[in-house]
C-alpha cells in the first residue's frame, strides 16, 4: 500500500497501534473485530520486507507469496468474525456463504502456489505491485476477487448493533477504496506528498474503529 519500506513500517506500527487498542479492550465486539485489522495490518509488514529485497528475486518471491496469501484469507478471517458476531444476517446464510468462501480460497491458494515464481514489481506511480492483484482480469482470479470484495464489503453492515455494523462496514469499505486507489491505472493518487498522506490514512482505520464502535 505504501510507497517505500520506510512508510510500509511506520504504517504497520500505527495500524498495530489500532489492533492493540481493540484487542486489549474490555469490549468482546473489539476484540472479535481486532483479529480481522491484524490480517490487514500484516499487509504493511510484508510488503516492508518486499521493498526491502525488491531486486532480490528469490525473497521477493517468498515475501510476494506470503502477501498473497494472507490477502486470500482475509475474507475467511472477516467471515469467522462476523459469524461470532450479531448479525441482521440469519446464521445460516453467513455459514453458506462461508463454504462457499473454503471452495474459492482452495482455487485461490492453487493459483498463489502455481505462480509462486513471479515476484512483486514497482508500478509506474511508485507502488507495490504483486501477480493476482484488484485488476488482474484473468478467468482464474475474477471468481476470487469478487467473493472478496463482496464479502468485505457487503457482510460487515449487518453486524449488530447498528452502529458497530455501519462503523465497520464504512471503514472496511474505505480502506478497500484506498488501496485500489493507489493503483496505477489510477491518477488521483499520485504525487508523493499525497501518498504520504493516503499511506498514513489507511494505516489508521484500525485505531479510528476503537475509537468510534
Amino acid at each position: 500500500m505504501c510507497f517505500d519500506a520506510r512508510s510500509s513500517m511506520e504504517a504497520f506500527i500505527i495500524s498495530s497501534i489500532g489492533t492493540s487498542m481493540l484487542y486489549f479492550s474490555a469490549d468482546k465486539t473489539k476484540q472479535k473485530i481486532s483479529y480481522f485489522w491484524m490480517s490487514v495490518t500484516l499487509i504493511q509488514l510484508w510488503e516492508y520486507f518486499i521493498w526491502k529485497n525488491i531486486n532480490n528475486k528469490a525473497k521477493n518471491r517468498f515475501w510476494t507469496t506470503i502477501l498473497r496469501t494472507n490477502i486470500s484469507l482475509q475474507p475467511l478471517i472477516g467471515l469467522l468474525v462476523l459469524i461470532s458476531l450479531p448479525s441482521y444476517l440469519p446464521r445460516h446464510v453467513l455459514i453458506s456463504i462461508l463454504f462457499i468462501e473454503l471452495v474459492v480460497l482452495i482455487r485461490w491458494f492453487y493459483n498463489i502456489y502455481k505462480e509462486s515464481e513471479q515476484v512483486t514489481k514497482v508500478s509506474n506511480n511508485n507502488h507495490l505491485d504483486w501477480p493476482g492483484g484488484f485488476v488482474d482480469m484473468q478467468i482464474s482470479n475474477i471468481l476470487p476477487t469478487i467473493v472478496y470484495l463482496i464479502v468485505l464489503t457487503i457482510l460487515p453492515w449487518f453486524v449488530k448493533p447498528l452502529k458497530t455494523g455501519l462503523s465497520f462496514g464504512m471503514l472496511i469499505a474505505l480502506s478497500l477504496v484506498l488501496s485500489v486507489l493507489k493503483l496505477e491505472h489510477f491518477n488521483i493518487i499520485n504525487s508523493s506528498g499525497w501518498r504520504s498522506i493516503w499511506c498514513y490514512v489507511a494505516a489508521s482505520i484500525p485505531l479510528i474503529q476503537s475509537i468510534i464502535i
